[in-house]
């Protein structure tokens, strides 16, 4: 039987919370060092300018992990696999826009954090 209350005896909210945190600090990383973040992405400033990509990327990772931290706050385990969901629609969005503009290799990587994601989603609602 399961239930939507979290319990923080449980590892799943242990590893909520640790998401969350990464995803701050991976968006509050892109807002402040838009530059640094460009080279994990593995992109150059060219004709595309990628900076907007990674301000985009930046505040999209704060506010879910921010809207994580308070339904964590909250004990409420259902938006949590919601916005898991969500992250993973995102990341396959990246990697849609990342496609002409990057390595196969970055693809294929983001391609596989929207998977686990789905994981841990579908984790979240049993």
């Amino acid at each position: 039987m399961t239930t939507d209350i979290l319990s923080w005896t449980s590892p799943t909210s242990w590893l909520a919370l640790c998401a969350a945190v990464v995803m701050l600090w991976l968006g509050l990383q892109s807002l402040v060092r838009p530059a640094s973040s460009l080279h994990r992405f593995g992109l150059t400033v060219g004709y595309h300018n990628p900076l907007v990509y990674v301000q985009y990327y930046g505040a999209r990772n704060i506010s879910l992990s921010l809207a994580a931290l308070v339904f964590l706050a909250l004990g409420m385990k259902l938006p949590i696999a919601v916005i898991a969901y969500c992250a993973a629609l995102t990341c396959l969005l990246d990697v849609m826009i990342l496609l002409p503009l990057a390595s196969p290799n970055l693809c294929i990587r983001r391609a596989s954090h929207a998977a686990v994601l789905v994981i841990f989603g579908t984790w979240m609602m049993i």
